[in-house]
């Protein structure tokens, strides 16, 4: 079955993107993990935790680690206790200068550039092209950008392995509708849309959670296979390559 490439926002969500919501307070108070429930809490433990058994148990020839929307590198001690080179993109400078200033003053070994994944390819990428590379998606940064077909083929055209972090479609929507709201976000609302759940905020920030056939579908498209991992109450990893 041939899937869109590019998802259909409902007209009444608004225009505003994802760089401008991320690019104010709202978007700062959204990464403030001081916001965070003790279900968004469990989620990333357990993201942490499945990534790292993921490429212990299938990624042990691997190199380095990309992590897109790379906020303040968050995944910088994940990539250095598995032996990968660190390198990480984000479409915010305010994130990547954060970044920069984490790794000097931890003396951390790591590259971050800011960059939008849409604008990834072999002439952008900050990793070197000889290493064996994985790309992480991590706390559902994948469903913030609304061309997933075209962020596969980027994936594929660099060779990178993805492993993507998300929410479960049958997971318990107010476990994440509340933490949105403890951000002081104001009207969150959870839609239905193609191929996925999107939730919306008065502030205009939308994020889709996508169906897992949708996501198998646009994968198999492109010769790329795919496994996935829950975890916590909420959390899927998805394993794409």
């Amino acid at each position: 079955m041939s899937q869109s490439s590019v998802i259909n926002l409902p007209e009444s969500i608004g225009k505003t993107d994802n760089f401008e919501f991320y690019s104010c307070s709202h978007g700062r108070e959204i990464l403030n993990s001081e916001n965070f429930s003790p279900d968004i809490m469990n989620y990333l433990e357990g993201e942490s935790k499945t990534i790292q058994e993921v490429i212990i148990n299938y990624l042990e020839d691997y190199h380095a680690m990309l992590e897109v929307g790379c906020g303040h590198a968050r995944n910088v001690g994940v990539s250095l206790r598995l032996g990968l080179k660190y390198y990480g993109i984000d479409f915010i400078e305010n994130e990547i200068v954060t970044a920069r200033r984490k790794l000097k003053e931890k003396k951390l070994s790591g590259h971050v550039k800011c960059l939008s994944v849409l604008d990834l390819n072999k002439a952008t990428t900050p990793v070197p092209a000889s290493l064996k590379t994985v790309c992480i998606f991590p706390f559902n940064v994948f469903g913030n950008i609304f061309e997933p077909v075209r962020i596969l083929k980027i994936m594929h055209d660099l060779n990178y392995t993805m492993l993507i972090s998300t929410y479960r479609q049958d997971a318990d929507k107010d476990a994440v509708l509340s933490y949105y709201k403890a951000c002081g976000l104001n009207h969150v609302k959870a839609m239905t849309v193609e191929n996925g759940t999107m939730f919306v905020t008065k502030e205009g920030f939308r994020s889709i959670v996508y169906h897992s056939d949708y996501l198998y579908d646009i994968a198999s498209q492109l010769g790329l296979v795919v496994d996935s991992f829950e975890f916590s109450k909420i959390g899927k990893l998805y394993y794409i390559r």
